[in-house]
Order: structure tokens, then C-alpha cells, then sequence
């Protein structure tokens, strides 16, 4: 049965990864309960990961924003599920390691498929004990950084991982893949700074860190000169780099920073209990993160083991957006559901941001664990209104919300 709905899926077109079979009685799936991670009312069945047989080629480096280079596979073109692979990462030294062996050759044999359908990755390797030294990848030319020529070494992470990281603190890899991520959209978000114009900025010399971001204003009448540039597009580039440092909201910022491990969900949880640079640097860096639900060992010692000197000179020019501070947990434990379309608020995101502030939580369906479905149209025949009514949850519009 599960192989004929796959067949049936790949026939029609239908991208398709696996069969979910769920007990088609609301009452009796709900006293079968759950654990944390999924309810007890239904079985996944998931086919195996068709393989293809290739041969390696070459292991490239692509550097992240925290200047930790992660290792690339690229093997001969093979087709698997409708598409051609030529690349898949191999994550850090300690999973390269546990794929290709402390030895990964040219020519070397590997099966590769697509998991869930879709993201390349090496399955198994052929591991050779006695091979020629010219098909050797990792040879004493590998340890250099691919983008500045330093020397690069294998350093173990807190968490007992390998990495290959750049020893030069000022590679220009590490820095412009750090100011595309404080410039970009996990960010500030700058309009108009690609990674590519961020490189050139680098390259004239302009670029050194994020504070010279903000004195790029004072090369504009070099800039208008440049090839590919000119007054229109310069000047919309200086407006917007301006334009960030006004009514700026802590969470980006402190998203921006390239924290290890700090990305934006988690800044939004720092300000929810931080509301202002100030506070979080003063009250907050240099204490016991672990008390904070979701904040585990490592991402304290992120935390507090992060230099903020950059940071903190930034934050004198900037004019931050006021924050409250979640000081009720009115809405803690609350679970909301939201359908249709929206009145009183202008975005679905600006409810979820005030069902947050309050301590509550926002998802995208109807189950047991919701305990109010909003809708403005609460006598309407859609799916997720029968679901709530059949579940006995309350149904309220939005101006309904409001008055809770």
C-alpha cells in the first residue's frame, strides 16, 4: 500500500518522501497521548534513500561568517530523483573523516543520494588502505585557506567536533562573510550591499571592519567614479547604510553580530528578557544563561565568551527602537491558532509578535494543545473552524483577542 501511494505520487508528479497513517478517530488518537517530540495517533513510513554510484573529485572549502571553513564534496555528475549532483557537504573534518576516511582520494568511490528528496549528501565511501600520494586530497598545499593563503588548522569544537578554521584574524573571507551577515537580511538588512560590492569595498581598502561600514560616506566621491557605480546608486547605498542606525530593533542587531549560535530566533528570546543593549550587556553577558528555558551550556559560553568591544562601539550610534520587556506572562501556556484574513492587525506577523510579548505562542494548526482558534469569520465551514469545534476549542475573532 505505501509503495503504491509513492508510485502513485511519482506518476502524477507529486514531490513525495514518505506515507504519514494516522488513526481516523479524533477521540481514540487523542487517549493515545505523545511524547515531546510527536503524538502517539500515527505511524511514519519512510522509503529508503535511492543511491548512486560515483567517484570523488575534489573537496572544496566554503568559509562561514564565524570563520569556520566547511568542507564541500564534488564528485562526477550523477542523476538521482529527476535532477543532476555534483556537490554535497560534507558538514566538518569529523563527519569528512567518518564518510571518506583520515584519507580522502581522486578517484575514490562514494554513493551519494538525495535525502528527503532533495539535499545531496554522501551515503558510504569505499575506503582504500594503499593508494598512490598524487590521488591524495588533503595534502600540506590543502592546509592553507582557500581565500587568503594562511595557514589553516583543525581545531576541536566545545561540543568534541573537528573543524577546519583559518588562523589569520583578518582573512578577508571571515570579514565579508561577516558584514554580508550583519548587512543582510538575518541582520540589519541594508539594501543595495551585495557580498560581491561588499568584496570590492574590501579590496579598495575602505572595508576593515563594521564600524568602517558607517564612514563609507566618506569615500562617496571616489565611489561615484567606480565602474558600475554612480551617484544614483551610491547615494541609495549611503542612505540606507544611514537609514540603519535610526529606530533599530535589538533583536536584529544583536542577530547581526554573528554570535555563535545566535541567530534570530534566539536574539528574540535574549530581548524578551533583555529590552535594551544596556541591559542585556550589563544584566545579561557575563551571567547564568542556562537559567533561561531553551538556553543550553554551549550557547552561554557563546554568550559570554563573545568580544563585544565592535558591538559596543556600534551601539553608541545607533538610536535603538523602544522594547518592552516581557514583565506578565499573560498569555504563558497560551497556544493560538490564527485562519483567514485579518483586520485590526496589518500583518499575521504583528499578531504573532503581540501573542509573543505576552508570553504566548502562535501555530500554524489545529490540534488538542490549541487552546484558542482566531478567525474573523468564526461561523465558516473551513477546515480548521470544523477541527475546533470537534475539539471543543474556543473560537474568537480578533476583536475578541483584544478584550482577553
Amino acid at each position: 500500500r505505501n509503495d503504491e501511494i509513492l508510485s502513485m505520487a511519482k506518476e502524477n508528479g507529486i514531490p513525495c518522501d514518505g506515507v504519514v497513517w494516522k488513526i481516523n478517530d479524533l477521540a481514540e488518537g487523542e487517549k493515545l497521548g505523545g511524547t515531546a517530540h510527536h503524538f502517539l495517533n500515527a505511524v511514519a513510513f519512510k522509503p529508503s534513500d535511492v543511491e548512486a554510484e560515483t567517484e570523488l573529485i575534489d573537496i572544496e572549502l566554503s568559509m562561514g561568517r564565524t570563520g569556520v571553513l566547511t568542507p564541500v564534496a564534488i564528485f562526477k555528475p550523477v542523476e538521482l530523483e529527476g535532477t543532476e549532483i555534483e556537490r554535497a557537504s560534507l558538514h566538518n573534518v569529523s563527519v569528512m573523516n567518518a564518510m571518506l576516511g583520515h584519507n580522502p582520494l581522486k578517484g575514490q568511490k562514494i554513493w551519494v543520494c538525495k535525502k528527503n528528496q532533495i539535499i545531496p549528501q554522501i551515503t558510504r565511501a569505499e575506503i582504500v588502505e594503499f593508494f598512490d600520494d598524487s590521488q591524495r586530497i588533503f595534502k600540506k598545499q590543502f592546509m592553507k585557506c582557500p581565500i587568503c593563503g594562511e595557514h589553516l588548522s583543525v581545531k576541536e569544537s566545545d561540543s568534541g567536533v573537528l573543524n577546519f578554521v583559518c588562523d589569520n584574524p583578518d582573512c578577508e573571507g571571515k570579514l565579508v562573510t561577516r558584514l554580508d551577515h550583519f548587512l543582510g537580511i538575518k541582520g540589519l538588512n541594508v539594501k543595495g550591499l551585495s557580498k560581491m560590492t561588499l568584496s570590492k569595498l574590501i579590496d579598495w581598502g575602505w572595508l576593515n571592519n563594521k564600524l568602517d561600514v558607517y564612514m563609507l560616506k566618506d569615500h562617496r566621491a571616489e565611489w561615484i567614479k567606480k565602474p558600475g557605480f554612480g551617484v544614483a546608486s551610491v547615494d541609495k547605498i549611503l542612505t540606507a547604510i544611514e537609514n540603519s542606525k535610526k529606530d533599530v530593533d535589538l533583536a536584529p542587531f544583536i542577530s547581526s553580530l554573528g554570535i555563535p549560535l545566535v541567530g534570530k530566533t534566539v536574539a528574540k528570546e535574549i530581548v524578551k528578557h533583555f529590552g535594551s543593549w544596556e541591559s542585556f550587556r550589563n544584566d545579561g553577558v557575563g551571567g547564568d544563561w542556562t537559567t533561561i528555558k531553551g538556553f543550553g551550556e554551549e550557547m552561554d559560553r557563546a554568550i559570554n565568551q563573545f568580544d563585544y568591544s565592535e558591538a559596543d562601539m556600534l551601539a553608541k550610534s545607533f538610536a535603538f527602537a523602544e522594547t518592552k520587556v516581557q514583565e506578565d506572562d499573560k498569555f504563558a501556556g497560551v497556544t493560538f491558532c490564527v485562519t483567514g484574513k485579518l483586520k485590526i492587525f496589518k500583518k499575521r506577523d504583528d499578531l504573532k509578535a503581540d501573542i509573543e510579548s505576552k508570553g504566548g505562542k502562535m501555530t500554524s494548526t489545529v490540534s488538542s494543545k490549541t487552546t484558542y482558534l482566531v478567525t474573523n469569520t468564526p461561523d465558516s465551514g473551513t477546515e480548521k473552524n470544523k477541527q475546533a469545534q470537534k475539539l471543543g476549542i474556543p473560537i474568537i475573532t480578533e476583536e475578541d483577542y483584544l478584550k482577553l
